[in-house]
Formats: C-alpha cells, sequence, structure tokens
C-alpha cells in the first residue's frame, strides 16, 4: 500500500520475520502500516506502525517500502524467484512483483553476480579469476562483471538458455509471491559456487 510521507525523518527499526536482519525504515507521520521487503532473502510482509517510536535517524536503505521513490509513485517489492528446470544456486534472482521477461531476468542475474564479485575481499582478482573460470574477456572493471562475464557470454547464455527452455518457456512469467528455494540460495550461493556451477555449463562436454 501506498502512505502519505508528511514527515520523512520519522523512521522505525523492523526485523526480518524470516532471516531476523534490522532495517532502518523511513515512514511517514500518517502510516499505519507499511510494506517492507527484505533484499538478502526475499521475505516480504506488513509492518504495523501505529505505535512505533519515532527516531531521526536516517534510513540506511538496505529495505523498499511501498512509499518509497523519487516520483512519489510507490515501488513494487522485490522477491526471490528463479526460472523451473534450473538450480536456483545458478539462477536466482531478486525481482520487483508483476510480469518478469527473459531480458529482465538476465538484466538481474548479471547484477547479482557483480554483487558477488564486489563483494568478495579483492573484487579485482575475484573478476580475473571469474573470465578465467568462464573463459570470457577481463571486464574492463568489477562494477561491470556482470554485463561482460554473463550478458555478453554466449556460450554462458546459449547453455543456461537451453537448461531453462527444457522443460517449457516460462517467460514472460507473472511474479507475485517470493520462492523459498530461490531465497535461500540467494544467502547460501558463494561467488567460487557460482562459477563452478557456470563454469561447467560452458565446458567442453557440455556444450557437446
Amino acid at each position: 500500500m501506498s502512505v502519505p510521507r508528511a514527515q520523512p525523518s520519522r523512521s522505525i527499526d523492523v526485523r526480518c520475520p524470516e532471516c531476523g536482519r534490522t532495517h532502518h525504515v523511513d515512514i511517514g507521520s500518517a502510516a499505519h502500516e507499511i510494506e517492507l521487503c527484505c533484499p538478502p532473502c526475499g521475505c516480504q510482509w506488513l509492518e504495523p506502525i501505529a505505535d512505533a517510536e519515532e527516531t531521526t535517524a536516517t534510513p540506511d536503505g538496505d529495505c523498499m517500502t511501498a512509499a518509497d521513490s523519487n516520483d512519489g509513485h510507490p515501488l513494487a517489492a522485490r522477491v526471490a524467484w528463479s526460472p523451473p528446470g534450473m538450480d536456483p544456486a545458478l539462477a536466482a534472482v531478486m525481482v520487483p512483483r508483476g510480469e518478469l521477461t527473459e531480458a529482465q531476468w538476465w538484466s538481474a542475474l548479471a547484477d547479482r553476480l557483480t554483487t558477488m564479485v564486489l563483494k568478495e575481499p579483492d573484487p579485482e582478482a575475484a573478476m580475473r579469476e571469474a573470465a578465467t573460470a568462464l573463459e570470457a574477456p577481463v571486464p574492463d572493471s568489477p562494477e561491470q562483471a556482470g554485463e561482460t562475464l554473463l550478458q555478453h557470454n554466449l556460450n554462458l547464455r546459449t547453455a543456461m538458455t537451453l537448461a531453462v527452455m527444457a522443460r517449457t518457456d516460462p517467460f514472460p512469467v507473472q511474479v507475485s509471491l517470493g520462492n523459498s528455494a530461490a531465497s535461500e540460495a540467494l544467502q547460501a550461493t558463494d561467488l567460487e559456487t557460482w562459477l563452478e556451477m557456470a563454469s561447467s555449463m560452458v565446458s567442453g562436454s557440455s556444450l557437446d
């Protein structure tokens, strides 16, 4: 639901009911209930705030609310989703609720890969190791890892597309609720594991 924000400085601390992570969320003075989501695990819930204690702290941006946007329009909560027929550890992404196209899935998956590279202690080294594992050109920067290593990697895209389409073409698809298996995969899968799975798909025997 969309709620007015007469006092943007009012904020509350909320805890994700699924993973327990705490988020600091900016709310409006007239709000009684606000829709929240936890990007790390994909959980979404309605948080009552009528009796919430006011603070003056600035939100950390970890969680989107239905009232948070630059143009006054509500933002859809993001949920975890993975295409059927593929291991969520490899293919799961966080996407807005609503219609999801194949192009949007590829973009979200590229963003996930970039995020995993940037989270490594040495993103530059991680980027080079990922390029070697995926037999792809080295990206110009870690911020371009997903774009270069996934979206511009014809062999990997072909292999993953064949895996997705092995049963049926799922796109476009209406995404409304988060998928628990996808949520767990997003939390548990690190860059090394993801690269092992992806590189196995572009090996010579797999391509044959």
